[in-house]
């Protein structure tokens, strides 16, 4: 059975932040996803995952990794895409 990538209703135009969709989304098995819960299984900081969630600058890797996770957790299959748009790191 596929999942649906949970479309909750925000600001018309805008796409939800990873941070609205975590807090609205369920594991597999029904239970709530937390950051910390994140943070543990992807190897990242808590702070490093907060900034993937809010949007904020963050490299492309940890957001990649925090989805990875979090389709993991969920069953759900989100992009980068599904996500407000991220301001990304530049690389030196």
């Amino acid at each position: 059975m596929k999942k649906q990538v949970l479309q909750p209703v925000f600001k018309q135009g805008l796409r939800p932040t990873f941070q609205q969709i975590r807090q609205a989304a369920k594991t597999i098995n029904g239970q709530p996803i937390t950051r910390q819960e994140i943070a543990k299984l992807s190897g990242l900081t808590l702070g490093e995952v907060y900034v993937v969630e809010i949007g904020g600058w963050s490299s492309e890797r940890n957001v990649q990794t925090v989805l990875r996770i979090f389709n993991a957790l969920t069953g759900q299959r989100l992009t980068m895409n599904d996500i407000r748009e991220r301001r990304a790191v530049p690389v030196l």
